[in-house]
């Protein structure tokens, strides 16, 4: 969708930044701006005009609305409007590394390959799941971890080489 121009939000109130600490893991991956969007745009790209024609500069995620509550005893009594401060984007330069990561990625979806990768992964502690080779968050959860420790970018995915690093680890630690 052709827009208005529209600008970055930079010069935000040291409350509302320190709010944006708060509520988010890493603000500086997040591109704040007052693009009108439309509804429903979450996940779209957010584009700008570049030397060869349109680049994405971030994916939409939605609008970043400071709430105002009353509580009494930790209960919500009131609800006082809200005010929006800005539309927020992820910002794609932040995705890069993990984009070129998963792109290179040998994913497997076979359910004996998950399930080898859940045993492997639950024989080193990261996994309490079942060993169904069902791939889901805790599995994704627990690959992660795994590369983590391994200092690699996190992927999270049922991969070849993956599998067969844990496969390596489990054997050196059985000998």
């Amino acid at each position: 969708m052709i827009a208005r121009p529209c600008r970055v939000v930079t010069n935000l109130p040291q409350q509302i930044s320190a709010l944006l600490e708060q509520d988010f893991d890493d603000p500086r991956n997040l591109l704040l701006h007052d693009c009108d969007t439309g509804a429903a745009s979450s996940g779209s790209p957010l584009l700008t005009d570049g030397d060869n024609g349109p680049e994405v500069v971030g994916i939409n995620i939605g609008t970043y609305v400071r709430s105002r509550v009353v509580t009494h005893d930790g209960e919500v009594v009131q609800r006082l409007a809200s005010e929006p401060i800005a539309n927020t984007a992820l910002l794609a330069a932040s995705l890069d590394r993990r984009l070129a990561a998963f792109i290179a990625t040998d994913v497997t979806t076979r359910r004996a390959a998950i399930a080898r990768m859940q045993s492997r992964l639950r024989a080193i502690g990261l996994y309490d799941g079942a060993v169904d080779g069902t791939f889901g968050l805790a599995t994704r959860g627990a690959i992660m971890a795994f590369e983590r420790g391994l200092g690699e970018t996190e992927t999270g995915l049922p991969s070849h080489r993956v599998l067969k690093q844990l496969e390596a680890l489990t054997a050196a630690s059985n000998d």
